[in-house]
């Protein structure tokens, strides 16, 4: 832990590091099986089949580019989310699940819909994708929140 902020009262607040690695991690593995249960009707809302997804000898070949990209992207969420909470009252459960679900709704979900409409996305694309987000900022600050109790 290292001091981060102070209030306007003058008191230290810090962030919990492994909480923020275990958010982000918690995160991406729910994403992971969130995609895996969603798997064939969001490949379906992208326009392909399995098929596209299988190198030449006919085996799926696992995307490792967009699985590293995601887990970086969970951990900078989580710090963010992680210091957002702190702001708004501290790193408790209840915080952490309305400061991520709010974020969700007030700033990711109106844009991504938005950008799906005019890219002629499908609703369904929407529907999967920002359900995904909403589960991970809601686990980022649920997890977030146990581990600083």
């Amino acid at each position: 832990r290292r001091v981060l902020f102070r209030s306007k009262r003058g008191a230290k607040m810090e962030l919990n590091y492994v909480g923020i690695l275990a958010a982000a991690v918690v995160a991406w593995l729910a994403g992971g099986a969130y995609y895996g249960v969603l798997g064939d009707r969001w490949i379906a809302a992208i326009g392909k089949t399995k098929a596209d997804f299988c190198g030449a000898d006919g085996k799926r070949k696992m995307p490792v580019g967009p699985m590293v990209l995601s887990f970086v992207a969970n951990l900078v969420t989580s710090v963010g989310l992680a210091g957002l909470m702190m702001h708004l009252g501290g790193l408790t459960v209840e915080i952490g699940v309305i400061t991520g679900a709010a974020c969700w709704l007030a700033f990711v979900i109106p844009g991504m819909a938005t950008g799906y409409a005019f890219q002629g996305k499908p609703l369904a694309l929407t529907v999967i994708d920002g359900g995904n987000v909403l589960l991970s900022f809601v686990f980022e600050g649920l997890v977030i929140g146990l581990i600083s109790l």
